[in-house]
C-alpha cells in the first residue's frame, strides 16, 4: 500500500479513461465523442482496441448512416430545452413529429382500397341519389305490371247488327 495516493489514483483513472488512438476512425489523429461512441459499439471483444475488422465494420455502418440511428447533441440544449425527444417503437422523435413511427405499424388491410369520394357531404348526396334513382326504378316497374289504364275490348251486344241497312 505504500507510495499510493489520491493523486496517483486520480491520475491512473484519468490514462483508464482516454480512448486508444485505434477508436480515430477519421483518422485526424484525435478521437471525439462521437467517434468514440461508435467505436466502443464495434469493440466486439471489449478490449479497448479496435482491431482491423472491427475497424472495417465501424467503417462499412458509417457509409451505410449508421449515425443517422442516433441523435446527437442533446445535451448542449440543456434539462430545459423546449423541444420534447422520446423513442417510441425503436424511433426517435423530435419536436412533436411522430411521422418516422408510421413505418414501424403493419400496413392495414383497408389502406389500399380508395375511397370512391372525398367528403362527407359527397358520400350523402350520392347516397341521397341512389335512394332516389332506386325509388323511380320500382316505380316504372310498378307502372310497367300495373297500368292506370287498361285496354277494353268492345263487346258487340247480341242487338246490334254490324251491317245496318240505313
Amino acid at each position: 500500500v505504500h507510495g499510493r495516493t489520491r493523486a496517483k489514483l486520480i491520475e491512473k483513472n484519468k490514462k483508464c479513461n482516454v480512448p486508444h488512438l485505434s477508436y480515430d476512425l477519421d483518422g485526424d489523429g484525435s478521437v471525439c465523442a462521437r467517434e468514440y461512441f461508435v467505436a466502443k459499439r464495434f469493440d466486439t471483444n471489449g478490449d479497448g482496441v479496435i482491431d482491423s475488422n472491427e475497424r472495417e465494420a465501424a467503417v462499412s455502418a458509417l457509409h451505410n448512416k449508421f449515425e443517422d440511428l442516433f441523435m446527437w447533441n442533446l445535451d448542449r440544449g440543456g434539462a430545459n430545452r423546449g423541444i420534447r425527444t422520446i423513442q417510441v417503437r425503436g424511433k426517435i422523435v423530435d419536436a412533436e413529429d411522430f411521422l418516422p413511427i408510421t413505418n414501424t405499424y403493419p400496413e392495414h388491410p383497408l389502406s389500399r382500397y380508395q375511397a370512391h369520394v372525398q367528403s362527407l357531404d359527397k358520400l350523402n348526396a350520392n347516397r341521397k341519389t341512389e335512394v332516389v334513382d332506386n325509388l323511380k326504378k320500382k316505380k316504372e316497374d310498378w307502372d310497367t305490371a300495373n297500368p292506370k289504364t287498361k285496354p277494353v275490348s268492345f263487346v258487340l251486344s247480341e242487338f246490334l247488327v254490324a251491317n245496318p241497312l240505313h
